[in-house]
Formats: C-alpha cells, sequence, structure tokens
C-alpha cells in the first residue's frame, strides 16, 4: 500500500487556459512544485495561515511602495516552503513590484500572476476541484486502513506492530513521543527526533501538526487532547516531494486514536505494577536487618536477582515542587522499561530513588540521558540487605555532584568526604577501597609510605629504601597503574596521604 501524493502540480494550474495566469519567477523545474490549496491573504505573517505547498494569492494590499516588506514576504514563503506566490495584478498594483520578483529570481522561487479579469475565487475553485479526487480515493481506502490497523491490537505486541504498520501503509517512517519528548519508539532510528520534537512542542495546543523538518514532511497527532504525563504524539515522516498526502493525515490520526486505547489498558496494569514496586523499595529502604526471605522472594518475582550485583541511584529533581519530582519519577519509569531493565523506583525524601540491576560502567553511561539537576550512585549491592546504606551513600554522592552529572560514592575524594560530615562507616569503607589494591603489593605500600614520610623526595626516599632513585621512579610508575591514578594529582596524594595516616599498618 502507497501513500497518495498531491494530484496537483504548479504547472498543472499554468496550463488552465481559462484561468490566463502566467509564471513570473521561479523557472523550469517551478512547474513540479506540488500545489496542495490555495488561499487569499492580505496580512502580515501569512506563512502562519497557510500549510506547506499551498498557494497564497494577494493583491499586494499592504506592499504597495514597500520594497522591504516585499522581499521579506518572499523569504518568508521560502522558507516556509509555501508552494508559490499568485499575484494579483490591476487592482492595488499594475504590475508585480520590482523588489518582490527581484528577490524571488534570487531564490528560484515562483511568483505567478492572477490577471484582473480572473477572481481569486476561481484559482481556489480550481484547486480544490483538482485535489478532490485524491481526497475521494483517500477516504474510500479509509475502511481498509481502520481494519489493517485494528488488527495490530490482537497481535503480543500490539503499539510496535500498530506503528510498523502504519509506517507500512503510509511507505513512510514512524516515531512516537512521550509528551516530555523522549522517544518511546521509531521505525528508523536516524530520524532527526530533537529537531522533530521541537516542532511538535511548538504546536502542542493542536489536534494535528503539519510541519516540515530538513526534506521531511510530518504529520504529528496526539493521543489525547488534554496535556497529561500518559499523553503521546505519533507522526509520520515522508520526503517533501510526497507533500500532501490524505491517506498520510487519514492513517495517522486512526493509529493515534488506537495507540491511545492500548495506553489507556496499559495504564491500568502498570500503574499497578509501578505502586507494588514502589511499595517494595520503600521497605528495602526501612529494613536495615540481614536479607529477608519475603523481601527477595518478592524482588525476584520483579526479575530481579536477590543475590546479584546492582546499584542505587537517586536522582534530584530541577525544583523542589511535588509535581516535578512526579514527571521525573514518571520519565525514569518510562526510560527503565523502554530499556528493559529489572528495577524498582519510587520516590523519598523529594528525591526519585531506583534500584536497578547494572554494572557501573554501563550505569553510568545510562544515567547520563536521564533529566534531573544532580545524580548520584550508592556503592555496589550484592544483597538486598543493603540497600539502606546504599541509598545513604547515593545521597551523600548528590551533595558532591555537579549540576547535571552523574557522582558515583565509590569515586567521591575521600577529602570531599571528610569535609561533608560524612558518617565514620563511609569513609572508613572509602579508605579501604583506596589502600586495597595496595595492600595486595606491600612492597609498593612500603614504597608509598616512605614517600610520603619523605615529602614525595625521590633521592631522599631511595636513599631510605636503599634503591637506586631510578628503582623507586619505576615502583611509583607501578604504583600508579594499580590505583589508576596520577600521584601528581593533588587530590590523589591528599586522598592516599588521609587514607595511611588514619588506617595505619600494624607493625610487623
Amino acid at each position: 500500500m502507497t501513500a497518495t501524493a498531491s494530484s496537483l502540480a504548479l504547472g498543472d494550474l499554468l496550463a488552465e487556459h481559462s484561468l490566463g495566469i502566467r509564471l513570473l519567477t521561479g523557472g523550469p523545474e517551478a512547474v513540479e512544485r506540488p500545489i496542495a490549496g490555495a488561499h487569499a491573504i492580505e496580512v502580515d505573517g501569512a506563512s502562519r495561515w497557510l500549510a506547506p505547498h499551498w498557494a497564497m494569492l494577494t493583491t499586494g494590499l499592504r506592499l504597495r511602495n514597500r520594497p522591504d516588506a516585499q522581499r521579506e514576504l518572499v523569504r518568508e514563503l521560502d522558507a516556509a516552503r509555501i508552494g508559490a506566490l499568485g499575484f494579483g495584478t490591476g487592482i492595488t498594483m499594475r504590475h508585480a513590484p520590482a523588489a518582490l520578483l527581484d528577490e524571488a529570481e534570487r531564490r528560484g522561487y515562483p511568483i505567478f500572476e492572477v490577471p484582473i479579469g480572473t477572481p481569486f475565487r476561481e484559482v481556489v475553485s480550481y484547486v480544490s476541484r483538482s485535489l478532490i479526487d485524491s481526497e475521494v480515493r483517500a477516504y474510500q481506502r479509509l475502511p481498509s486502513i481502520q481494519r489493517y490497523l485494528l488488527d495490530a491490537l490482537s497481535t503480543q505486541a500490539p503499539e510496535r506492530t500498530l506503528v510498523a504498520r502504519l509506517a507500512e501503509l503510509t511507505t513512510a517512517e514512524a516515531i512516537v513521543f512521550a509528551d516530555d519528548g523522549d522517544v518511546e519508539q521509531a521505525t528508523d532510528d536516524r530520524l532527526p527526533a530533537a529537531e522533530i520534537w521541537t516542532e511538535i512542542d511548538r504546536r502542542r495546543q493542536t489536534h494535528l501538526a503539519e510541519f516540515e523538518v530538513g526534506r521531511l514532511r510530518l504529520v504529528a497527532v496526539p493521543t489525547s487532547v488534554a496535556t497529561a504525563a500518559a499523553r503521546r504524539w505519533l507522526a509520520t515522516c515522508t520526503p517533501v516531494s510526497d507533500a500532501s498526502s490524505h491517506v498520510v493525515k487519514l492513517a495517522t490520526q486512526t493509529a493515534a486514536s488506537l495507540l491511545a486505547a492500548v495506553t489507556r489498558i496499559d495504564d491500568l496494569g502498570r500503574g499497578r505494577e509501578h505502586e507494588r514496586r514502589a511499595a517494595l523499595l520503600q521497605e528495602l529502604l526501612d529494613d536495615e536487618t540481614t536479607p529477608n526471605p519475603a523481601l527477595s522472594g518478592r524482588a525476584a518475582a520483579f526479575g530481579l536477582d536477590p543475590g546479584g550485583r546492582s546499584h542505587l541511584f537517586v536522582v534530584l529533581p530541577d525544583s523542589p515542587d511535588a509535581q516535578a519530582l512526579t514527571a521525573l519519577l514518571a520519565a525514569v519509569r518510562r526510560r527503565l522499561e523502554r530499556d528493559g531493565l529489572p528495577a524498582l523506583a519510587t520516590a523519598r525524601d523529594g528525591r526519585v530513588v531506583a534500584l536497578v540491576e547494572r554494572d557501573a560502567d554501563g550505569l553510568r553511561e545510562w544515567l547520563g540521558g536521564l533529566p534531573g539537576r544532580a545524580i548520584g550512585v550508592g556503592r555496589p549491592i550484592t544483597a538486598l540487605a543493603g540497600v539502606p546504606r546504599a541509598y545513604c551513600d547515593a545521597c551523600q554522592a548528590t551533595q558532591l555532584a555537579g549540576a547535571g552529572r552523574v557522582s558515583a560514592f565509590v569515586d567521591c575524594d575521600l577529602s570531599a568526604l571528610l569535609v561533608s560530615g560524612a558518617q565514620d562507616e563511609r569513609i572508613r569503607w572509602t579508605i579501604d577501597q583506596r589502600l586495597r589494591p595496595l595492600r595486595e603489593h606491600p612492597q609498593l605500600l612500603d614504597t608509598l609510605t616512605a614517600y610520603f614520610e619523605h615529602e614525595l623526595d625521590v633521592t631522599a626516599t631511595a636513599r631510605a629504601l636503599h634503591v637506586h632513585p631510578n628503582t623507586l621512579r619505576y615502583r611509583l610508575t607501578r604504583i600508579e597503574t594499580v590505583i589508576g591514578r596520577s600521584l601528581r594529582h593533588p587530590a590523589t596524594i591528599a586522598e592516599l596521604h588521609i587514607a595511611l595516616t588514619t588506617a595505619p599498618r600494624p607493625l610487623a
């Protein structure tokens, strides 16, 4: 099934001898430009009232003796991809003004002359009659389109099937946005999602938006009229050359209605599951005892491995009000579900809290795409009894994170933890993490201790250890390799010095 493109080109309009119109600018290629409608306008901001590929008709009432306004009109229409400008002569002006034609010639934009003997209504009527056949064919196809899309609801993945069938029907690409602009699914990952959403967001009060992004023509329809967290936007993207497709518009509207129905049904079940997951996480946050078999069993039912490696993170909303927190929680849940991550999520103490089963490196990259003012990650969890401790870790990490940054507790500077007033247990744990790699290499630990005792003096340290200075330099390089940090960095020196001072080794 293919989309029906516009059945009228500018050349067809010029060829209708009864209208007596003639092309003034635009060149030979102008005759191929699609015309999706015609409308007479005599006000400023004309493109606001026209869809792309429509023809604007004017007598130049507001353009007389205003060459700058004439040039600006051509620039405006060209930028908005208005199909052509029809200038009615013999009423306000005897001929189309020079500045208007000059700007159009410079841009290759088509202007045609409508003689005084041809009322604008005749041009509008001809365009409408020419296009009505394609509209009739589109409406004749509507029942089969609806049946094909409706049948998608009986499949195992109704939403994905519905969007895929919409793309098939319209020979287009389709994309679904949440009401905050997050992409939920797309038939082509190469679509300019950010640019498309910007245009939708500008038109969010409309029931149907038609616009262009680059060389793409888009039809976007919301799944509901009222703005709500559950509202979504469905958009179809076709090449600009397929400008006026009634099938695309009708199919998109039908699919959006079906998507809304699926969303309402899913939201009922999804809302109950969100409540159960949130309740479990709240219990885990309050349970500081040994592993609780009942809680572990409930976590396993949600896809979490009670003995597996998990991470808990908290996200601070951009503003402290309840609405911002609710929206942030919805966004986090949506991302978790979209990416299929086993997780629990809730709101607590003005923060979004989530427990997710994912490795540290992958989690850090994933968190970078979340909204929020700051994100903190607690130390790794290998048993659910560690959830309360990880929550405190994550909250501590957010205090040390810059705006919009992800901060992991395991990476927090020891000196920063001391200054921030972290609990002794967290400081001791951090000290242990910093020294653990060196304790596996006693010679390197002795070398570092001596290096600090001799105020980072290579010669004095080498003499004290009875080794050549080059041997000492080699050991210092090995220390940097083991700890993964440079000994030239002041923060590294400060951390290791504090760690060695507060956790001295037992004497031999």
